[in-house]
C-alpha cells in the first residue's frame, strides 16, 4: 500500500470521527430524520384519505387532489433541499459560529415547512371527505331529525343562508353553468344579466353618476346605424388594419361550441386549415364580414380608442358563443370594453390598462407568491415580458383552448369581472409553480412562463379552486383599486 493510500484512509477516518463526534452535525441530522419520519407520516395519511376519495368520487371530477398533491410535491422539494444542505454542511471544514447558526435554523425552517405542507395536504382530503360524507349523517334508521323545530328564527336565517352560500361555492368550482349552455341564446341572456349586475354594482362602489366612458348609453349602441356610419367612414384609419386582422382569425365551429351530441365535441377551427370544403370557405367568409362589421361598428362609437390588434380574439370568441348573431356581438363587445374597463388595455399609444393591471399582477405575486418572485427577481423577468397576452385577451388567442373552455372563461369574466381573471392568474400560477416555473435557468423559466396557458385546459378546475381558496381577499375590487393606485416602477432597471 502506496503512502498516498494510507494518508487517505487516515483522512477520510478522521473526517468520519469529526462528523460523528460533532453535535451540531448530529443535530442536524436529527433534525433530518424527524423531518423524513413526519414526512412519511404524512403522505400515509395522504395515501389513506386519498383512496376514501376515490371511492366516493370514482369519476375523480373533484378539485381537492392537485391542490393536495401540490402540498405533497412541496413538501418532496423541500426534503430534497434538506438533504442537499445536510451533506454541503458535513464536507464543511470547522465552519465559523455564525454559518452553524445560520445552517441550523435554515434546517429548521425547511423541517417546519415540511411538516405544515403535509399536514395541509392532509387537512384538504380530509375536509373534502367530510362534506362529501355529511349527508350520510343527516339520518338515522331512516328518520330525519327536524333540527328546525328548536331553532330561532335568526338560527334558521344564517343556515339557510350557509346552505345557499354552499350550493352557490359548489355550482361556482365545478362550472355547472357555464357546462349547461345548450344555445347561444340562453348564454347571451347570462351575459346580459352579469353585465347590468356588474354595472350596478359599480355604481355603488363609486357612489357616484357615471358620465364618462363606462357609463351606460343606449341610444348610442345602436348597431345598425353605427355600422352605417363605419360603411360610409371610408378614409377610416382603422379599417384597413381591421381587415388584414380578421383575413387572420380563425373561429370555433357552431356545432363544437354547443353539441348536441358527444361525437360532436372537438377543438377544430374554421380558418386553421389549409383544406376546406366550400361551404366552410362560405361560412369562414361570412363569420369575417361579420366581425369585420362588429370592429368597424366600435371605433364609430369609440374612436378615441379606435381598433388595436388583439381585439379579434375576444371579438371572435364571443361571434362564437353567441351562435353567430354580429348585433348581440356588438352589444357585449361594446359592454365589455366600457363597462369592464378593456377599452384601456388597447389604448394606444401607451396601454395605460395594460400597463396597470401588469402593475397588479407584479404586486399580487410579490404579496402571495414569494417563491415565484424571488425566482422572477433572481432572472430579471418582469411580468410584461409574460402576461400581456393574458391581460389583452384573456387567455382566447390560446388556440389549444376547448369550446368549454372559452365559454366557462368569458362566463366567469362577465359575472366576476377583473378579480376572477386575477384569481385565475394567480391560480396558474400557483399551481405550476414547483413543477414548471421555479428553475435555475432563465430561458427554462421565461419559456415555461409563455406556455403556461397551454396548461390551462387540462388544470382549469384545479386553477378555478386554487384562486378561488387561495386569492379570492387579494383579489377583490378595493383590493385591486389599491395596487393600481400605488405608484412603482413597472420595467425597467428599478423593478429588479
Amino acid at each position: 500500500m502506496h503512502a498516498e493510500d494510507v494518508h487517505d484512509i487516515a483522512m477520510r477516518f478522521q473526517r468520519s470521527v469529526y462528523v460523528r463526534k460533532n453535535p451540531n452535525i448530529a443535530s442536524a441530522r436529527r433534525m433530518q430524520q424527524e423531518a423524513m419520519h413526519i414526512h412519511m407520516t404524512n403522505t400515509t395519511e395522504y395515501t389513506r384519505h386519498l383512496a376514501r376519495l376515490d371511492r366516493l368520487d370514482k369519476s375523480q371530477l373533484n378539485t381537492v387532489r392537485p391542490r393536495a398533491w401540490k402540498r405533497i410535491a412541496q413538501a418532496n422539494i423541500k426534503l430534497s433541499a434538506m438533504d442537499a444542505l445536510v451533506r454541503d454542511f458535513e464536507r464543511t471544514v470547522r465552519p465559523k459560529v455564525d454559518v452553524v447558526i445560520k445552517i441550523l435554523a435554515k434546517l429548521d425552517a425547511l423541517k417546519t415547512s415540511i411538516v405544515v405542507a403535509g399536514q395541509d395536504a392532509v387537512s384538504l382530503l380530509v375536509r373534502e371527505l367530510q362534506l362529501l360524507e355529511m349527508p350520510l349523517r343527516g339520518s338515522f334508521s331512516g328518520v330525519f331529525l327536524h333540527v328546525f323545530e328548536y331553532l330561532t328564527t335568526a338560527d334558521i336565517v344564517l343556515r339557510c343562508q350557509l346552505v345557499s352560500t354552499t350550493w352557490k361555492n359548489a355550482i361556482a368550482a365545478n362550472q355547472v353553468v357555464s357546462r349547461s349552455m345548450r344555445s347561444g341564446r340562453v348564454r347571451g341572456r347570462l351575459w346580459q344579466h352579469a353585465i347590468e349586475s356588474h354595472v350596478a354594482r359599480m355604481a355603488i362602489r363609486t357612489s357616484v353618476a357615471q358620465t364618462s366612458r363606462s357609463s351606460h348609453q343606449p341610444a348610442v349602441w345602436c348597431y345598425h346605424t353605427l355600422l352605417d356610419r363605419a360603411i360610409k367612414d371610408k378614409h377610416n384609419r382603422f379599417h384597413r388594419t381591421i381587415i388584414a386582422d380578421v383575413k387572420r382569425t380563425t373561429f370555433v365551429r357552431a356545432e363544437h361550441m354547443y353539441p348536441r351530441t358527444p361525437s360532436l365535441s372537438g377543438t377544430g377551427r374554421l380558418g386553421a386549415q389549409v383544406d376546406m370544403s366550400s361551404e366552410d370557405v362560405e361560412t369562414l367568409h361570412g363569420l369575417h364580414t361579420k366581425l369585420t362589421h362588429v370592429l368597424m361598428a366600435y371605433c364609430q362609437l369609440d374612436p378615441l380608442v379606435g381598433y388595436c390588434h388583439g381585439m379579434t380574439f375576444l371579438g371572435a370568441s364571443l361571434l362564437t358563443c353567441l351562435e353567430y348573431d354580429d348585433e348581440a356581438t356588438f352589444q357585449v363587445f361594446a359592454a365589455a370594453m366600457q363597462h369592464y374597463a378593456m377599452a384601456d388595455l388597447f389604448h394606444l399609444p401607451d396601454l395605460p390598462g395594460t400597463t396597470q393591471r401588469m402593475h397588479q399582477l407584479h404586486n399580487l405575486i410579490r404579496a402571495h407568491l414569494p417563491s415565484v418572485d424571488k425566482c422572477l427577481r433572481s432572472h430579471r423577468i418582469h411580468p410584461h415580458m409574460f402576461s400581456s397576452g393574458w391581460i389583452m385577451s384573456l387567455f382566447l388567442n390560446e388556440p389549444s383552448l376547448s369550446p368549454c373552455t372559452i365559454g366557462i372563461l368569458l362566463d366567469g369574466f362577465f359575472q366576476g369581472g377583473w378579480p376572477h381573471m386575477f384569481r385565475i392568474y394567480m391560480g396558474l400560477l400557483s399551481i405550476h409553480a414547483d413543477a414548471h416555473i421555479i428553475t435555475p435557468h432563465a430561458n427554462r423559466t421565461l419559456r415555461a412562463l409563455v406556455q403556461l396557458p397551454k396548461h390551462l385546459e387540462a388544470s382549469l378546475s384545479a386553477v378555478l379552486d386554487e384562486g378561488r381558496v387561495q386569492f379570492s381577499l387579494a383579489t377583490s375590487d378595493d383590493a385591486l383599486d389599491i395596487m393600481a393606485a400605488q405608484n412603482g416602477p413597472t420595467a425597467g432597471p428599478d423593478y429588479f
